[in-house]
């Protein structure tokens, strides 16, 4: 079981040999948090430039869809809500 609260970036639940689900990081989400807060705070990009750069990689939410201008947005927010990333 690998899921994640909508809203929640940057952590999902995993679930342990014992059945138990504990909160762990998503590594894959946070690399993901971690481009945005480059691009928006040391690359001095626009939410609509970094959006079209994630088009162009193929970047997608966890449901398959291209990723949208807001959530770039929710995702930039929860990295600096979570202190992700300070001093990069």
């Amino acid at each position: 079981l690998n899921q994640r609260d909508k809203g929640d970036y940057g952590w999902c639940w995993a679930k342990s040999p014992d059945g138990e689900r504990h909160r762990v990081p998503d590594l894959e989400e946070r690399a993901l948090m971690q481009w945005i807060v480059q691009q928006k705070d040391h690359e001095n990009r626009t939410w609509e430039e970094i959006a079209e750069d994630a088009k162009r990689r193929r970047i997608k939410s966890r449901t398959g869809q291209p990723i949208s201008t807001k959530g770039l947005r929710r995702r930039y927010y929860a990295a600096l809500k979570q202190k992700l990333f300070a001093g990069q």
